[in-house]
């Protein structure tokens, strides 16, 4: 493909996925032209495909290793060429950018920054010898920092990490280089399906925990419900996925504590206090979330990532072509399984590294 083209997958408002080639976008003065290496399909991203959330995006996606191929005039001298950067999808200032959702996204071998999200300092650079494989992981380990500051400040003993994707793992990963291992506990949908799995699970709970709730958003309230019968007390459940709080009072206050909290602001983060329990044994419990990711979280992701990066890298289920990602999406978005060569995705890569962006 020639240089002068652009190839990215996008969605049709049917929902199918497919592959566009389009010039590569004119560099305005104020503005940066990225080349993705590669990027990453998280949760969320299947959420959408799957249809249970609709987003305005085109081009989903917001974890990408790229490179800088263009430097607008105001930016010369800040960025250069062949920088090493990727683009913190959320801002703290800017409901509006959230990249891959309200804003175009990752999916594609060139992304174009607008001068407004080079202003509110969203391209993050990247160790320049960071795997762009592995970079790929940065933002949702970025969200686990997020939430051990959290549980660190609370004092927590222990941790249980509901929710074994992805984000899950790198969670009781991080935490489990805080606490002794044995400390840390991770369960999966059928962790909590299982009798004799689920009661490892909630012994787990005894005492101050840390219950990180990192499941998709049709299984928040019930994961909610299990922390709020069985942490101790001292707990904090932090809720780091989505929330469809419906009608309940608990789930629409932890929704609205969750949207306060954004990129690391407010410094201490908002919760809410609850007393659970027998009245004359009540348990005190805090609940918070979280969304977004503070530019120090992310520059502590990629250093982390650099250090310690081989720990993590079998979390990389898939490195895919986007021909073959756009087989696996349509494949979830008519109701298939999570798989790909036969193998269910845990992170799946897309590979845009074949020359479109040079």
């Amino acid at each position: 493909m020639s240089p002068a083209a652009a190839l990215s997958i996008e969605r049709t408002p049917g929902n199918q996925f497919i592959e566009v080639v389009r010039p590569v976008p004119a560099l305005a003065p104020g503005e940066l032209l990225l080349g993705i290496e590669t990027a990453g399909v998280c949760g969320t991203d299947i959420q959408i495909v799957k249809g249970m959330r609709s987003e305005a995006a085109t081009v989903l996606g917001h974890e990408a290793c790229c490179t800088v191929l263009g430097v607008g005039q105001r930016w010369a001298g800040r960025y250069a060429e062949g920088d090493r950067v990727a683009v913190n999808p959320t801002s703290s200032t800017d409901s509006g950018f959230l990249l891959g959702h309200s804003v175009d996204g990752v999916w594609s071998s060139h992304l174009l920054v607008t001068e407004h999200a080079v202003e509110l300092g969203q391209v993050m650079p990247l160790p320049e010898n960071l795997d762009p494989v592995l970079a790929v992981l940065v933002e949702p380990l970025a969200c686990a920092i997020y939430s051990w500051s959290i549980l660190r400040d609370a004092q927590v003993e222990r941790v249980v990490v509901l929710g074994d994707g992805a984000v899950g793992r790198l969670v009781a990963w991080l935490d489990s280089l805080h606490l002794d291992s044995s400390a840390v506990v991770l369960a999966g949908r059928l962790d909590i399906e299982d009798e004799r799995a689920r009661a490892h699970v909630l012994r787990g709970m005894r005492g101050r925990t840390g219950v990180v709730i990192a499941t998709p958003r049709d299984s928040t309230a019930t994961c909610v419900s299990i922390a709020l019968e069985n942490a101790g007390d001292g707990s904090v459940i932090d809720i780091i996925g989505g929330i469809d709080p419906g009608p309940d009072p608990i789930l629409q206050y932890a929704a609205r504590v969750r949207a306060q909290n954004v990129c690391g602001r407010p410094s201490k983060p908002n919760m809410f206090n609850l007393e659970v329990g027998v009245p004359d044994a009540p348990r005190r419990v805090q609940i918070t979330g979280h969304r977004g990711v503070s530019h120090e979280h992310f520059r502590d992701a990629a250093e982390l990532l650099l250090a310690r990066g081989d720990e993590v890298k079998d979390l990389i289920t898939h490195v895919a072509t986007p021909t073959e990602a756009v087989g696996a999406l349509n494949g979830m978005a008519a109701g298939g399984a999570r798989v790909l060569a036969g193998r269910r995705i845990l992170k799946l890569v897309i590979d845009f590294r074949d020359g479109t962006t040079a």
